[in-house]
């Protein structure tokens, strides 16, 4: 996902200093710091707020949490996600290509992201896929 951290509301009223030199910042009154709306990223609620704000989403279109990890999502048995930060990783079986596909399109149309094919390294783990269908991991 791009931009992780800026996708979701703040659940609380937080001000911010304005950074020096703001030019382009005249219309809003000078007061010396701004309400924000939206998380940034160093704010300490940033990552707590940018994993709700998936965990619903994802919740709301079929998947669970898997009971070993909290950031592993299954869905009918036959679509995996794993997601660390702001990388996904979708793993599925050939028969459940139609429903990784819908899930790829819902991702997409919700957050911003790019789709960057099939995996070759996630996590700094190298994965290899043999001709068989089996998947080797490896650095």
């Amino acid at each position: 996902m791009v931009t992780a951290f800026l996708n979701p509301e703040i659940d609380k009223v937080i001000y911010t200093e304005l950074p020096e030199c703001i030019d382009w910042l005249s219309q809003s009154p000078r007061t010396g710091c701004l309400h924000l709306n939206k998380a940034l990223y160093g704010l300490k609620q940033a990552p707590r707020l940018g994993h709700q704000s998936i965990d619903g989403f994802l919740l709301s279109i079929g998947f669970h949490n898997a009971s070993a990890d909290h950031n592993l999502y299954i869905c009918n048995q036959s679509v995996i996600l794993l997601l660390y930060v702001d990388d996904i990783q979708l793993l599925y079986a050939e028969s459940a290509k139609s429903r990784a596909i819908d899930v790829k399109e819902s991702l997409m149309r919700q957050y911003k992201m790019k789709n960057l094919g099939p995996v070759k390294q996630f996590l700094e783990l190298e994965n290899n896929r043999l001709p068989d269908g089996s998947v080797t991991l490896g650095h």
